[in-house]
């Protein structure tokens, strides 16, 4: 007759082992998720700081497209009462398709930070499909 006893003395030591592995593995995903929380959190913040400041733009180009439409019109009344000359009308239409093409990039700023912040929170998909159909976010 043959016999054997099997008595794990260093099962504890592994067991340890595997628990503290478990344990670092835990903390470093759970470090690696509160960095992508913070890289999420900081892009959403940098899309909306810049989605106003392209507003802003918007907004000042707009009203200077509209200063320039004034000027352009008491040019031509000064022009048409004999004060001034057709060279300031030429000036103020040259102003005034400045101004136009500042007011199309702002606009196209908008529009890009628009979808930059869509992007950042996600809704990428939404805002293109609704853009398409013709409704704005």
């Amino acid at each position: 007759m043959t016999g054997s006893i099997d008595v794990p003395i260093f099962d504890g030591g592994r067991q340890r082992g595997r628990v503290a592995q478990a344990t670092a593995e835990l903390q470093r995903r759970t470090a690696l998720v509160a960095d992508l929380k913070a890289l999420v959190y900081y892009d959403v913040r940098n899309a909306f700081l810049d989605l106003e400041a392209t507003r802003q733009q918007r907004d000042a180009a707009a009203r200077g497209r509209e200063l320039a439409e004034q000027s352009l019109q008491q040019s031509r009344d000064r022009f048409a009462a004999g004060v001034a000359s057709n060279v300031e009308i030429v000036q103020a239409q040259e102003t005034l398709a400045v101004a136009t093409e500042q007011s199309i990039s702002a606009q196209y700023g908008y529009s890009v930070a628009k979808a930059l912040l869509a992007q950042s929170i996600g809704s990428a998909e939404e805002v293109l499909q609704q853009a398409v159909k013709g409704s704005t976010p």
